[in-house]
């Protein structure tokens, strides 16, 4: 009886010791959750501690341009701290894959009523089962491990730049809308101005009441456009600061910046054999799927190593009334009704997928970047055919405004010469807008600035390598 007690007290040991993490319950609150996403303040000092690290000693700018609104959509964006937690289970899945499997302890207990000649009553015992695993399964489970590590992490690099993407998108129409709305309130000006000349004559008797209504109309019109521009000017600063992470209430429209915008600095000439092999080599799905096709070789591998099986070696001491007995015993899997041969196919299969998708997507690349360069290159055509269009109108109103001067033509006569300028000016800006976003939308077909010099992939591993520091309050 004491034997099966100190064998109770045994179990009871290694159990406790084994035990070393504890439950936590972390439920979802969707009130909190809520919350914390209206209250997002950029005073708060993580995000200072944050702004920092990346060179605004005052934790935050007076004048945000783009380079600073990406770091606090990169501090605030759920989708960075998803890839996060995303790469953080491919770390946990590797230490898994590391693992050795843990031998199985029996303690085998059994009561005899035949206790004669001072038999004792009790069989007491110790069995152990040992699994031996073949080396080549456990390299085949690391390897395929340490791929997808790699894969979330270029994934997270990947999402990182995404959303600089999306993020220049809306600064790019924020930008434009400003612009836009420049235009229609110079022209607004100059028609207003234009109306009250022509109200004028017409209480003179030098003109009809039909041009002025005319006049008058197209007045009109223009304050429609400029009410729709002021509704496309407001959902783009609200589509703008809700990417950056900053709270649209507390945040003036004349803290963004853009100085660091110049539409006409683009480049007329860009070599597509240069273009194709930054993009073949180092876009981040190209780099991530690379790493995909890595697993799924070390999956197959791991299922063809699983034709042998593994062995099972179970030692034991058995304290039989007693008689002592040692026993060693060893088990296997036999293959007779199969030798995992559908997992061996499905492996074959899953890795046949990756191929196939990879030479997809660099057909999709090399297609993308031929398309976007050849818009790129219409569009500086009709830039130059456009400026020179544009300096003819410009000199034709200087040659007008000089004649208003000299008293040869009236002012409604400038007037509607500087309006005529303007609309080409209009025109001139949308195509340079339009080179410009045809320049970004290839770097999004690279993922890799065109004419920056640093390295995209090291300025992410040097954001995300202090990822511990980006806390939320």
């Amino acid at each position: 009886m004491k034997a099966a007690y100190f064998l109770g007290l045994l179990v009871f040991m290694l159990v406790a010791a084994c035990t070393k993490q504890q439950y936590q319950a972390e439920p979802l609150e969707p009130e909190n959750i809520a919350l914390e996403i209206l209250s997002r303040d950029i005073k708060q000092p993580a995000f200072r501690q944050f702004m920092q690290e990346h060179g605004y000693a005052d934790g935050a700018p007076l004048a945000w341009d783009f380079n600073s609104l990406l770091l606090s959509a990169f501090f605030f964006s759920p989708d960075i701290r998803l890839a996060q937690a995303q790469l953080e289970l491919k770390q946990a899945e590797g230490l898994t894959a590391a693992q050795r499997t843990n031998p199985v302890l029996g303690i085998p207990l059994e009561h005899h009523s035949n206790t004669a000649g001072g038999k004792s009553p009790w069989l007491l015992g110790l069995l152990f089962d040992f699994v031996y695993e073949r080396k080549g399964k456990r390299q085949a489970r690391a390897e395929r491990a340490r791929a997808l590590i790699d894969a979330a992490r270029i994934k997270l690099e990947e999402t990182a730049w995404n959303l600089r993407s999306e993020l220049r998108s809306a600064f790019m129409n924020y930008f434009a809308a400003l612009q836009r709305q420049g235009f229609l309130q110079t022209e607004f000006d100059s028609l207003n101005q234009a109306v009250n000349l022509l109200q004028r004559r017409e209480e003179l008797g030098h003109t009809s009441n039909f041009e002025v209504s005319k006049t008058r109309l197209e007045l009109q019109q223009l304050k429609l456009q400029m009410m729709k521009q002021k509704v496309l000017l407001d959902d783009a600063l609200y589509t703008l600061l809700g990417l950056a992470g900053l709270p649209a209430a507390r945040f003036a429209r004349e803290n963004i910046s853009f100085s660091d915008i110049d539409i006409s600095a683009v480049p007329e000439k860009i070599s597509v054999l240069h273009l194709q092999d930054i993009a073949l080599h180092e876009r981040f799905d190209v780099r991530r799927s690379l790493f995909e096709y890595t697993a799924a070789e070390q999956a197959l591998k791991l299922e063809i190593e699983k034709q042998y099986p593994d062995i099972s070696l179970s030692p034991g001491f058995v304290f039989d009334q007693g008689d002592k007995i040692w026993a060693l015993s060893g088990a296997w899997v036999l293959p007779l009704f199969n030798n995992n041969e559908g997992p061996i196919s499905e492996a074959l299969a899953r890795r046949k997928i990756k191929q196939v998708q990879f030479l997809q997507m660099q057909t999709k690349i090399i297609n993308d970047i031929t398309k976007y360069q050849n818009r790129h290159l219409k569009l500086m055509d009709s830039l130059r055919e456009s400026s020179g269009i544009i300096e003819q109108m410009q000199g034709r109103a200087m040659q007008i405004k000089k004649q208003f001067e000299l008293g040869y033509t009236d002012q409604l006569v400038l007037i509607r010469s500087n309006m005529e300028t303007l609309k080409f000016e209009q025109a001139l800006f949308n195509i340079k807008l339009e080179a410009f976003l045809a320049l970004q939308r290839l770097e999004d077909v690279l993922q890799h600035p065109i004419e920056s010099e640093p390295d995209i992939h090291q300025i992410m591993e040097k954001l995300f390598s202090s990822r511990d520091t980006i806390t939320h309050d």
